[in-house]
């Protein structure tokens, strides 16, 4: 997430572990790990100005991205099947949001409720489906992501690179192909 803050916020070039902190909605020491662990393998650079220390990408945009790209992972950490939308925070992912910007068709099904992994709690224990009850009723996909979609959102849809991580694996070969427009973005 930090490393995703920091390339969308390039034209920024630099900020503050405070400024971080608040933008990502992580604690600071949560903050100060991911900062060292990324000035730690050369993708960003640290400059100290009194107390401050300024945070800002080693590398211009697309060669930022490129070198850090084999350590980003997708945000999805499981799936929920649910029998309606669910009434917490949540925005298009998955499919649903490589709809918006590819010329691939979607079903009511697809997958592509993108939510944060805690709101997964507020759901109603009956209106949960297991997998096999999904396939056979219908119902929805909700994706827990490791962190709130919503912070790096793009309107009512999950940013380009979290989505092309969260499709990769992806085996349909039509997904791909509309992956591979984002990745040429």
């Amino acid at each position: 997430l930090v490393f995703l803050y920091l390339y969308y916020s390039a034209e920024n070039s630099r900020t503050n572990l405070t400024q971080l902190s608040k933008a990502v909605c992580l604690s600071k020491a949560t903050c100060t790990r991911a900062v060292n662990d990324l000035t730690a393998s050369g993708l960003i650079s640290v400059e100290e100005s009194g107390n401050t220390k300024w945070i800002m990408p080693a590398f211009e945009k697309p060669e930022f991205l490129k070198k850090g790209y084999a350590r980003l992972k997708s945000p999805v950490e499981r799936l929920v099947y649910v029998k309606k939308i669910p009434t917490v925070p949540h925005i298009k992912g998955g499919i649903q949001a490589l709809s918006d910007i590819s010329m691939i068709g979607v079903k009511e099904q697809d997958g592509g409720i993108a939510v944060l992994k805690k709101e997964c709690a507020k759901i109603i224990a009956d209106d949960i489906l297991s997998k096999q009850e999904f396939e056979d009723f219908g119902g929805y996909v909700l994706e827990a992501w490791s962190y709130d979609p919503a912070i790096l959102a793009y309107h009512d849809r999950v940013d380009d690179i979290s989505l092309l991580l969260s499709l990769e694996d992806n085996p349909n070969e039509r997904i791909q192909m509309s992956l591979d427009e984002i990745r040429e973005k």
